[in-house]
């Protein structure tokens, strides 16, 4: 992901572009994968299968039991996909659908306030929980201390 662009993140749900899972760090943040392409993996049709993290990131997509296990995720995925059963919930519709309106938001925000990106996530706690901010707090600059 471009770190200079703003994300939004409600818990382990990062929006920046897309909707992603991050299942333990930067480099374990996974989108939605459709059901033909979950298909193509499960089915070994892909040619190279997908890290473990990956499918724990799909069954979370898809609201499904989570399993950091590998074998256990793939067979969750299976099993919905057979049962034709492998739907994203509700809740996650709705929560992606404010996120991105608010990654909007912030896109918007951004570009009148002379680039500055309000970040969501560890750095900015209040957007990331939906909280608006007082107006004397969106003014202000934060502090760093230069070494001389």
């Amino acid at each position: 992901m471009d770190t200079s662009a703003p994300f939004i993140g409600r818990g382990e749900f990062i929006y920046h572009d897309t909707l992603f899972v991050d299942v333990g760090g930067a480099l374990k943040r996974h989108a939605r994968a459709s059901p033909s392409e979950l298909k193509a993996y499960l089915d070994g049709k892909a040619p190279n299968d997908q890290v473990a993290h990956w499918y724990e990131a799909q069954l979370i997509h898809y609201g499904l039991q989570r399993s950091k296990d590998k074998n256990t995720a793939k067979v969750r995925l299976q099993q919905a996909l057979s049962q034709k059963r492998l739907t994203v919930p509700p809740h996650i519709v709705d929560m992606e659908a404010q996120m991105k309106k608010d990654y909007v938001a912030s896109i918007r925000k951004s570009r009148t306030t002379g680039g500055k990106v309000a970040r969501a996530g560890a750095e900015d706690s209040a957007v990331a929980q939906g909280k608006k901010r007082k107006q004397s707090d969106a003014n202000s600059e934060p502090v760093t201390a230069t070494s001389k």
